[in-house]
């Protein structure tokens, strides 16, 4: 009987440790967070993705090699003073001018703001103004209101 116990332990804690692990592995991909956790607003619309815009404002001169990010990927570049972007939920904002080569001096140091947002837009961590360096900044990350 102790035996047949501790198989069956050794067994359940097995699966146990196998099921744990399949849920860590989706919850590293969004559509497998997705798998595990949907809102009820969402159920059978997959295209129901909450949306929101931000406008980003550069005080200084506006160049292609400074590039707006969205969780890493290139979504907008300041090609003009202000720029709107559509973002969605649970976005990090991230200004890159790793690429940008124009010199400034003390007095002219250019700085990228948020300078508005819609009306759905939580910013659950803000660091704007954020000054133009020499590689990638984060600005702010987006939670966007149900």
């Amino acid at each position: 009987m102790k035996k047949l116990l501790s198989v069956l332990f050794i067994i359940l804690f097995g699966v146990s440790v196998i099921a744990l692990g399949i849920t860590q592995l989706l919850l590293v991909f969004p559509e497998g967070r997705d798998a595990l956790y949907s809102r009820a607003e969402n159920v059978g619309n997959a295209n129901n993705i909450a949306l929101g815009e931000l406008t980003l404002a550069l005080n200084g001169e506006p160049s292609d090699n400074i590039k707006v990010l969205q969780n890493g990927k290139v979504i907008a570049l300041f090609n003009k003073p202000t720029i709107t972007i559509t973002v969605s939920d649970n976005s990090v904002i991230e200004i890159d001018s790793s690429a940008d080569i124009a010199k400034t001096d003390e007095n002219s140091k250019r700085q990228v703001m948020l300078h508005d947002v819609s009306a759905n837009v939580i910013l659950a961590y803000n660091y704007s103004p954020i000054e133009i360096k020499s590689g990638v900044s984060t600005l702010c990350r987006v939670i966007i209101k149900n």
